[in-house]
């Protein structure tokens, strides 16, 4: 009876140091697999939208007054560029967008995508979904928009998680973070930088007290 136990025992220990070893190699290919190209966006973990808070950062969605075109796109423009390790550049002439993608911020070609939104608000989505090791700048031409009837620093560029938010006619949406922007008033044009994707917009973010802008 003693021997059959020890047997038995023996059997659940062999088991479990397979199910362990499965496991193991398991996620070692799991994280194999994901460490080419941009990663997925982070979950704030409660410490971390705690810090936030504490810091004066935004962690929920706001409402946002967007810059506006003069003339609106009559349907959204998509382009598409493969860009490597390297770095490159991506445009939209049409709607006066850059992305400059800069050396390493990809670790083998990319095929890199960018739409500007159909309509009046200055909106983007673009692709690869996901984070990126180093920043990559947006500028945008201002010539033709609505933001010299605001003060530069009123200008923001605003992370929108979901672009279904969007006003296309008024440019109004539910901005998720605001990024910083350097506004070139001789040249009427602004820069950001970002450092994961998809949907951004130019915004008056100042008028919902955005305080530091």
């Amino acid at each position: 009876m003693s021997t059959s136990r020890n047997t038995s025992y023996r059997a659940r220990r062999r088991f479990a140091a397979a199910g362990s070893l499965c496991l193991t190699l398991l996620t070692a290919g799991v994280l194999a697999a994901c460490a080419d190209g941009p990663s997925a966006p982070a979950t704030r973990s409660a410490p971390q939208a705690a810090q936030l808070a504490k810091s004066g950062a935004n962690t929920e969605s706001t409402a946002l007054v967007g810059v506006v075109r003069d003339e609106p796109l009559a349907q959204d423009i998509t382009v598409q560029e493969t860009i490597g390790p390297e770095g490159g550049v991506l445009q939209i002439k049409e709607a006066g967008l850059k992305l400059e993608v800069p050396a390493g911020a990809v670790s083998a070609p990319t095929v890199f995508t960018a739409t500007a939104l159909a309509g009046s608000a200055l909106a983007y989505d673009f692709g690869p979904s996901g984070t990126f090791p180093v920043a990559l700048t947006v500028k945008q031409d201002l010539k033709g928009t609505s933001w010299n009837k605001h003060a530069a620093s009123e200008i923001a560029a605003a992370y929108v998680r979901d672009l279904s938010s969007i006003d296309r006619a008024n440019g109004s949406a539910a901005g998720d973070e605001m990024r910083p922007t350097d506004v070139d008033v001789r040249g009427s044009k602004l820069t950001f930088t970002v450092t994961h994707f998809s949907g951004y917009m130019v915004s008056t973010g100042r008028c919902f007290g955005w305080g530091g802008w």
